[in-house]
């Protein structure tokens, strides 16, 4: 079993460290997420925001189930490790000891892990580590106990010696470490050891507590026997981690000495809490000859887990934010930055690539459209069309709701025409700055000329009244059969000038031959 779990442990640490390098280089890999071009709204961005928060947060959530997994795992090998096979006997105690005594049902919250994380020791087991600087540390054993726990060794007595036996201890040990319970049996332990214990070798665990029943009892048992500790100022608050408060012992003249369990609110993650332990002791430990010592302040345990909280926050903030906003705020610049190549463009507005610059390009080609000669005008129709067709129904419904959703659907549908389409619309945009006020007067011009739509676009118009989904689609057909006519490009200049506001121009009361859904394209 020792060595099934050993292995586990040994593997979900390396899956483990596996799952960092592979994040550390998908971080590193700036363009490795090739974001497909959605619109906002539609069933096609729904799927691909799934798909990129299942690769963007998927990979964090596997790292914290592996490391979980290890935690575990390592925590069970580590108990296992150390699990004892054999009950020691009192006479077989040699040498110099710490005693530890305690209720029983103590156990129940000293044998807890400080952190699954952090660290995997027991509370018990960690005091333990900080005693035994002094001398080995024994205690009495739970004769309920199915195996020794791990922390103090533990000496099996029936109940008919256990008191002999804590009294012969008692005196015997260099220290004596009182743990505050509430059964009968811990409380004649704490008389007797007044009673019977020199001063300076007794040391109180004081657990955390909602009051102060347990040290009021001590109080009144010590002050019992001509020993006064209300000067000492007890603390019994809760605390971030383990569930001592702080301890009390007394000084070579006897004065009681309380000592609160400090633990740093900002670098308790990466120091130890058995050095928090020896922090709190370090004026008992130096009646002893021990000082501080922060040699290993910082276990491999937590080392790990800083690496894998800050790769994690690395994680959804650099994959997170770069994904999502490159979803969210995709922009066809190619336009733009054939804008600013022509410097009438610059001077009337910017060389800045951002979003109101590529606005402001998108309107002045919308405008000079009217001066595109036939087969340019013919070719961008054509364009549009194909991108028309494979376009979905949602992705049409999205087209007017944003001026870039038109150039982004040629770009995803007809990439082949992409470069040469945008080109157009450059110079349609130039020709647009370069003549504002014939400009005007041409779009005014061909408003004026709505009359002259031939019956096919008429035709069309008398249809819309019916309710259709896809009207574009239905117009771009119609505009395809007649694409040979001679006055096709005329027709479709008058109905793109219906589209556009200039100057003071209103287009009330005039014949208004599509909805906004054309607009774009």
């Amino acid at each position: 079993m020792k060595y099934l779990v050993m292995f586990l442990s040994w593997a979900f640490g390396v899956l483990t460290v596996l799952f960092l390098v592979f994040m550390s280089m998908t971080l590193l890999d700036v363009g490795s997420a090739d974001i497909p071009i959605v619109l906002e709204n539609t069933d096609e961005y729904a799927r691909v925001k799934w798909e990129l928060e299942g690769r963007d947060f998927g990979q964090p959530i596997m790292l914290v189930v592996s490391y979980f997994l290890f935690a575990v795992t390592h925590s069970l090998h580590h108990r296992l490790r150390k699990k004892k096979c054999d009950t020691l006997n009192v006479d077989a105690i040699e040498g110099p000891f710490v005693l530890y005594l305690r209720s029983f049902i103590a156990d129940r919250i000293t044998s807890r892990r400080i952190s699954l994380f952090a660290d995997i020791r027991s509370e018990e087991e960690t005091l333990v580590d900080v005693l035994s600087e002094i001398a080995p540390v024994y205690a009495i054993g739970d004769p309920k106990d199915k195996k020794m726990p791990v922390g103090a060794s533990r000496i099996y007595v029936d109940d008919g010696h256990w008191k002999t036996t804590v009294e012969k201890l008692s005196q015997k040990a260099v220290v004596v470490v009182l743990r505050l319970g509430e059964t009968d049996s811990f409380w004649w332990e704490v008389e007797m050891a007044a009673q019977k214990v020199p001063l300076e070798k007794l040391l109180f665990v004081v657990p955390e507590c909602k009051t102060f029943s347990n040290v009021a009892t001590l109080y009144k048992v010590l002050l019992d026997n001509k020993i006064d500790i209300k000067s000492a100022g007890i603390s019994i608050d809760r605390k971030s981690r383990g569930s001592i408060s702080s301890f009390m012992f007394f000084g070579r003249d006897g004065t009681p000495v309380a000592k609160s369990v400090k633990i740093p609110r900002f670098t308790q993650i990466v120091v130890s809490y058995e050095n928090i332990l020896r922090n709190a002791l370090a004026e008992f430990r130096a009646k002893y000859g021990l000082h501080a010592r922060w040699g290993a302040a910082i276990r491999w345990a937590q080392l790990l887990q800083i690496v894998v909280v800050g790769s994690m926050f690395l994680t959804f903030v650099s994959l997170g934010v770069r994904d999502f906003t490159r979803l969210n705020c995709q922009m066809p610049y190619e336009l733009l930055e054939k804008c600013v190549e022509y410097p009438e463009f610059t001077s009337k507005y910017s060389n800045d690539i951002n979003g109101s610059c590529l606005i402001c390009a998108i309107d002045e080609s919308v405008k000079g459209y009217l001066w595109l000669a036939d087969e340019k005008y013919k070719f961008m129709l054509c364009t549009e069309a194909k991108a028309i067709r494979a376009m979905s129904q949602g992705e049409l419904r999205q087209l007017s709701k944003a001026q870039k959703n038109s150039l982004l659907m040629i770009k995803k549908y007809v990439p082949e025409c992409y470069d040469e389409y945008v080109g157009i619309l450059a110079e349609a945009a130039i020709l647009s700055i370069q003549r504002p006020k014939e400009t005007e007067d041409l779009i005014k011009a061909y408003k004026r000329k709505i009359d002259m739509l031939p019956q096919w676009m008429i035709d069309f118009e008398m249809s819309l009244h019916d309710e259709c989904d896809n009207m574009l689609m239905r117009l771009s057909d119609e505009v395809v059969k007649h694409i040979d006519e001679s006055n096709i490009v005329e027709t479709l200049k008058i109905l793109h000038s219906q589209t556009i506001n200039v100057g003071n121009t209103s287009t009330q009361g005039e014949s208004q031959p599509l909805d906004e859904d054309s607009a774009d394209m």
